[in-house]
């Protein structure tokens, strides 16, 4: 069963700091996930934080819709992480004859993809004006013209790549398809201005569904691997944000698909940015 895939699942997640904290003390988020899931009913994911020396507590306070318990707990509103609230992979365009041709209509997905793997969705992946309504992969317009500008020169420069003369698609796939920045829970109720990405608490969040387990099974890693199985992806760039990078590639070296990584994620694409392929397992 994998259950991401049904509309009937929603998420919650419980933010806990277990160790009362001196004034002036400051934390970083260490993960204790713990998930409860059965058919049907809401999945619960306790994250747990220790004082540590980076981003203080007072970064979590202020969530819209969050339900505190006391000021070292709260548990956040399951619509951000409703099944409605999913950002899906798209077919951004397709390599033509040695060439990237950008397209914005949707296609019938097809095997032999070049996947590019991102993170999860952030502020310009949802519209907010209909509560929070899905868009697509990478919508930053400067983020897409820098993805843009600097594909076909990476993957030119595979050494020894695979055959791509069966002009494959070219796809943006997010891991983790929730907005794990909480960034709709952070705009402000009265205002048009938002907020700037927190990392600490996008990694969080990220870590906290990523390594969820049930039953002996990662489910969010499974969702991923059944999404690439459905291409067969003739290349896996991984182009997540650095400091989640080694993580997604422990897994993606188990499955049967070509493995690049990128210096930086597509949003800060440039001309110094490279691609180099994964020989060996991090397992090893």
């Amino acid at each position: 069963m994998i259950f991401l895939i049904n509309q009937n699942y929603c998420i919650v997640l419980i933010f806990e700091c277990k160790k009362r904290l001196a004034k002036g003390v400051k934390i970083v988020p260490k993960i204790s996930a713990k998930v409860e899931v059965e058919l049907f009913q809401e999945h619960l994911i306790e994250v747990t934080f220790t004082a540590l020396t980076r981003d203080g507590w007072g970064k979590w306070e202020g969530l819209a819709g969050a339900e505190y318990a006391d000021e070292y707990k709260l548990t956040l509103p399951h619509t951000h992480f409703a099944y409605k609230a999913k950002v899906d992979d798209v077919i951004c365009g397709q390599w033509n004859n040695g060439n990237p041709k950008w397209e914005n209509t949707p296609q019938f997905p097809r095997s032999g993809s070049i996947i590019v793997i991102l993170e999860s969705p952030h502020k310009h992946e949802y519209d907010y004006t209909d509560e929070m309504k899905p868009r697509r992969p990478l919508m930053n317009p400067s983020s897409q013209t820098r993805f843009q500008n600097q594909f076909e020169r990476l993957i030119s420069s595979i050494q020894d790549g695979p055959d791509l003369h069966h002009d494959p698609q070219i796809v943006l796939c997010n891991p983790i398809q929730f907005q794990t920045s909480l960034h709709h829970l952070y705009q402000p109720n009265d205002q048009g201005k938002t907020d700037n990405l927190r990392k600490a608490i996008r990694n969080a969040t990220w870590r906290g569904l990523w390594g969820c387990k049930k039953d002996g099974r990662f489910p969010f890693q499974e969702d991923l691997i059944n999404r690439l199985a459905k291409r067969e992806p003739c290349i896996i760039i991984n182009a997540c944000t650095q400091v989640l990078q080694d993580e997604l590639t422990h897994l993606l070296v188990t499955l049967p698909y070509p493995v690049f990584e990128a210096t930086n994620h597509p949003a800060y694409w440039n001309s110094a940015t490279r691609i180099y392929r994964v020989k060996e397992s991090t397992t090893t």
